[in-house]
């Protein structure tokens, strides 16, 4: 059966067997489709070895082989537009099929017929029905009716697509096909009831604070409020305060506990400390196996081994070339300290585990990846693209709008993009502040009436580093937000939330669009139009960077990014600017070499 998942092995013909079989017309089929055809995809597979960078007598036609290089791979990524890099793909796949008998199809070309169409046409108007009309057709194919629906059913149809695309993610096809598969069962009557577990657990690393006892969240509340000192306790009431906490817990009476008292925390600051506790809750009930119901008081999940097992998770998720693990023991040892205060042993134990933790990070140097990631950028041509992007998306978006005379809510998500980065070249700002961007209190629009300067800027409250960041905009980049504020940004609020004062509105009424959706859309933005993956927080770093190769000057990078003076961050910028003083010193000399060459040449002619 042609649906069979095929089987490969490292004996898989390379693309110049590909290229040989569409020349010579040698295989059945091939004859028969017109001469124009064949050499347009004679040309395709030639420019896809070239993006590969790769001579076709060694590139391997395995499809894993292909699916490792097409995983980052964009349009942009090599200065072409989408419509041009999926046509060499769909060639790709066509010329594979003819010289290898492997159809490299994510669907059967069949019309979809009897129950599963009847089924199919409940969701005209969702975005489940191009999920799940790929994996129904198959279906269809197979002779595997609805009511026979398994989950093994659809993990051997994943491993049929690992096996036929030259694109493909399984993590990513996974999740889209499992909630496209649920919201279909919500909206279709009909639709099979079977729930498709595949792939991993859908519980992410993070719990919902709900599932924790009320006790420990109010008291989380209360750190909150209180920004991190207890109530009605200053730096000359130790004693009243060790009496509150003896209270709380007698044991601590026998111990030498002391507690830091401390200035109040930022607004950044208590964020990141109530995303660490949420964290290290979290791994207390998936890793360690203890009830939430356990977890009463913040001191249960801020203690020595608390610490250990949420930065020995942090190690496994993000690898131990990171100082990730680090911050979280870092922020649990500030917690305990202000909030319910730290034994001679505690402090002890917490030093050993952050240097534990950290052992094998350079804080001085930059990271390999990040290394590598700025790398990218040597290239002008690439850096151009970055930093003209949200002005060049912007002219499509405006002209696609004017010939339809409508937006789309990907073409308001494609703005907001736009905008962000926009404001991230101008201030680049961490995303925290990003996020709480706000139309009328940050941004200073010039009038008729009164002129001047469109100014963004924040005070130090909206900062992490507590210092106040502003910036004068440019004419067309105050048109560009206009634009975005007028035509784009309406179509991603609902029907009771037009007064959300937000610049980048979240789903909830009146609230901002979350960190991690702030992030998501930035990056994807970047990925498509740019051709490279770069997150929020190295996008901003990219920025100072940029400045810092056309100024030479550390001070004006560590004030654009709000850093303090002989911090961590600003000293990495040490590293950039050696290495590009040596790639001047490298064109002085190359330059005096040829000068030498031309002047010998010149004297040998005399």
């Amino acid at each position: 059966m042609p649906f069979d998942a095929p089987s490969f092995n490292e004996t898989s013909p390379t693309f110049a067997h590909v290229l040989l079989v569409l020349e010579t017309a040698s295989l059945d089929g091939i004859a028969d489709i017109p001469e124009t055809t064949r050499r347009r995809l004679i040309r395709d597979v030639h420019q896809f070895c070239r993006w590969a960078g790769r001579n076709p007598d060694n590139l391997s036609t395995h499809p894993r082989t292909i699916q490792s290089l097409t995983r980052d791979w964009t349009g942009a990524t090599f200065g072409v537009s989408d419509k041009r890099y999926a046509n060499v793909l769909s060639s790709l796949r066509r010329a594979l099929a003819l010289a290898r008998d492997i159809f490299f199809d994510r669907k059967p070309a069949q019309q979809l017929e009897g129950p599963w169409a009847d089924l199919m046409s409940g969701l005209q108007s969702s975005w489940a029905k191009p999920v799940l009309s790929p994996f129904v057709r198959w279906c269809a194919a197979q002779g595997i009716t609805p009511d026979a629906m398994t989950t093994q059913i659809a993990e051997n149809y994943l491993s049929y697509r690992e096996n036929r695309d030259v694109r493909h993610n399984r993590q990513k096809l996974t999740k889209q096909l499992r909630n496209a598969w649920a919201r279909a069962q919500r909206d279709v009557t009909d639709w099979p009831r079977v729930p498709l577990e595949i792939g991993e657990s859908t519980q992410g690393y993070m719990l919902p604070w709900e599932v924790f006892p009320k006790s420990l969240r109010d008291e989380v509340e209360n750190y909150r409020k209180s920004r991190g000192v207890q109530t009605g306790v200053g730096s000359s009431q130790d004693v009243s305060l060790r009496d509150v906490l003896m209270k709380a817990n007698p044991e601590l009476a026998e111990s030498n506990t002391v507690l830091s008292i401390e200035d109040p925390l930022g607004q950044r600051t208590l964020d990141e400390q109530t995303h660490t506790l949420r964290l290290a809750a979290s791994t207390a009930v998936r890793a360690d196996g203890c009830s939430p119901d356990d977890l009463i008081c913040i001191a249960d999940i801020t203690t020595p081994a608390s610490a250990a097992a949420t930065a020995e998770e942090a190690l496994t998720r993000n690898g131990k070339n990171s100082s990730y693990a680090g911050n979280l023991i870092k922020n649990l040892r500030s917690v305990r300290a202000r909030w319910t205060g730290l034994s001679e042993e505690e402090k002890h134990l917490f030093k050993s585990l952050r240097k534990k933790a950290e052992e094998g990070v350079d804080l001085r140097a930059m990271r390999p990846q990040n290394r590598e990631k700025l790398a990218q950028f040597d290239d002008p041509a690439r850096l151009r693209r970055l930093i003209t992007w949200p002005r060049r998306r912007m002219m499509v978006l405006e002209q696609e709008r004017k010939h339809s005379g409508r937006v789309t809510q990907n073409m308001a998500l494609d703005a907001q993009a736009c905008v962000m980065g926009l404001l991230l070249m101008s201030l680049p700002v961490r995303r925290g502040t990003l996020t709480i961007t706000r139309i009328e209190e940050n941004f200073r629009w010039p009038t008729l009436r009164k002129g001047g300067t469109a100014t963004l800027s924040y005070s130090s409250q909206e900062t992490k580093t507590e210092r106040p960041a502003a910036v004068v905009l440019s004419e067309w980049k105050v048109d560009l937000l206009r634009t975005y504020l007028r035509d784009y940004r309406p179509r991603l609020l609902s029907q009771n939330d037009r007064s959300n004062p937000f610049l980048f509105p979240g789903q909830k009424p009146g609230q901002p669009k979350s960190y991690s959706r702030i992030a998501k859309t930035m990056t994807q933005a970047v990925r498509k139009q740019v051709g490279v993956h770069v997150n929020m927080h190295f996008f901003r770093h990219l920025m100072a960077s940029l400045l810092l190769r056309q100024s030479r000057n550390l001070d004006m990078a560590r004030a654009l990014l709000g850093h303090s003076d002989g911090s961590a961050v600003t000293k990495l910028y040490a590293e950039m600017q050696q290495r590009w003083s040596a790639e001047d010193l490298d064109r002085i000399t190359t330059r005096m070499s040829k000068e030498h060459g031309r002047l010998q040449r010149s004297g040998n002619a005399k």
